[in-house]
């Protein structure tokens, strides 16, 4: 029986964080300069007006602490958003993640003030700026926005809409000359927007946006349509300079690798309200539900009986439990009680066994068939199908298992292997798993 190299848990998680806040740059700040979400030139052009003149009593506004309770809104009898209630600290960079539809490009636009809310309340800094009742415009919540599309100026070249929203003087400061170096645009200053790609349009609008250095900026899906070799480069980069400049951010994004590698904290969204609120490992290790574990990466749910010990996997053996896992999980008392394990695959170790009765031995374990092996270079996926059946039928085991090995590790199918499971795991009580999951 060999056995495969390990791979740590959570070792495809996340990148480690960059470094802290440097000191921030010395600039006079302005009011906010809105990076073109209006519905028209027109419109863009009265708010930077508005917003060229710096204000001596709002250089001294603090950073943005953006708090948002029991936010509602609908679209004629659709409703968006359900009662969202989030809060989002100085300095830090919050991903709002979730599948299409379920309320994220909205929240952001209340936020940004392009939307009012039909109930609950939007509170920037120590300021009140959407109470359903009264708003704050726009051009007055010193947020800096990047939409989807872009939303350039045609008439403009790049380095006039990069400094749109910079007054006079910081248009010579260099800012915008470091904005096109970090975006890879330097040798397109002179374009207009119809000469570039759609990559390159949302790289000017991205630029755009940060260039005022605004106190929160509001970052809707803006990597996306990105080349795939840039993107990373360019999230790294707009990670440092959010933490120079010391932003709070809003990245709204669809990508989970996106959200569990940038962000200080992810709010899931989910059918208009927030699922879950924490750093990546808290969601990505103890998810509120099954639903959310399945749609923040791979996830093998298997039936568990809870005990004063730890969750009895059957042929697995008996499992430490979490004492962190969040509603719904954790050790239980002294009743049992049926539960839902989550077993990552990369908590899976493999032994690859020699023959059929070195898979079928006493040891603790679930011997299987390998089905598949999908590499990618940095890990290979493995589908694995658990030959046998549970001994008690009471926690059948489920027909496919997906399991995770490091970067050269590799299986070819039709190969007999044991699996077993690095504890602690993540467990939901039987009562508390949503019936839709």
């Amino acid at each position: 029986m060999t056995q495969i190299a390990d791979l740590p848990k959570g070792s495809s998680q996340r990148g480690p964080k960059q470094g802290g806040a440097s000191k921030r740059d010395i600039v006079t700040r302005s009011p906010l300069r809105v990076s073109s979400v209006t519905e028209s030139t027109s419109a863009i052009g009265t708010v930077a007006a508005s917003a060229a003149a710096p204000a001596a009593s709002e250089a001294e506004t603090p950073a943005s602490l953006v708090r948002i309770s029991g936010l509602y809104k609908s679209y004629g009898v659709t409703p968006v958003l359900r009662g969202v209630d989030l809060t989002i600290h100085t300095g830090a960079l919050t991903a709002v993640l979730g599948p299409s539809g379920s309320g994220k490009t909205t929240m952001l636009r209340l936020l940004a003030g392009f939307e009012r809310a039909d109930r609950g309340r939007i509170e920037l800094g120590d300021r009140t700026v959407d109470n359903a009742r009264n708003a704050v415009p726009p051009e007055k919540r010193r947020i800096g926005y990047v939409p989807q599309d872009g939303a350039l100026f045609p008439h403009l070249t790049v380095r006039d809409n990069v400094g749109f929203g910079l007054p006079r003087a910081l248009r010579k400061s260099g800012r915008i000359e470091e904005l096109l170096e970090l975006t890879d645009l330097a040798g397109m200053a002179g374009r207009y927007p119809h000469q570039l790609s759609g990559g390159q349009q949302q790289r000017v609008a991205l630029a755009r946006a940060l260039a005022p250095r605004p106190d929160l900026v509001l970052l809707d899906e803006p990597f996306s349509a990105l080349d795939a070799a840039l993107r990373a480069t360019v999230r790294a980069e707009v990670l440092s300079i959010l933490r120079a400049t010391a932003c709070t951010a809003v990245l709204v994004t669809h990508d989970q690798d996106e959200a569990l590698s940038m962000a200080d904290r992810i709010a899931v969204l989910r059918e208009g309200r927030v699922v879950q609120h924490g750093t990546a490992r808290e969601l990505y290790d103890t998810p509120a539900d099954p639903q959310l574990a399945c749609f923040l990466g791979e996830a093998n749910l298997l039936d568990a009986t809870l005990t004063p010990r730890g969750a009895d996997l059957g042929p697995l053996g008996l499992l430490a439990v979490l004492p962190e896992c969040g509603a719904g999980c954790g050790e239980s008392g002294s009743d049992k009680g049926g539960a839902t394990a989550l077993i990552r695959p990369e908590q899976f170790a493999v032994d690859v066994c020699d023959d059929k009765a070195a898979a079928d031995s006493a040891r603790a374990g679930i011997p299987g068939l390998v089905e598949r092996c999908d590499y990618y270079g940095h890990d290979t996926m493995l589908t694995v199908r658990p030959q046998g059946k549970s001994a008690d039928n009471v926690r059948p085991l489920p027909e496919k298992l997906l399991v995770r090995l490091p970067a050269g590790g590799q299986l070819s199918a039709g190969t007999l292997v044991k699996l077993t499971v690095r504890s602690p795991i993540a467990v939901w009580r039987a009562q508390e798993v949503p019936a839709a999951a």
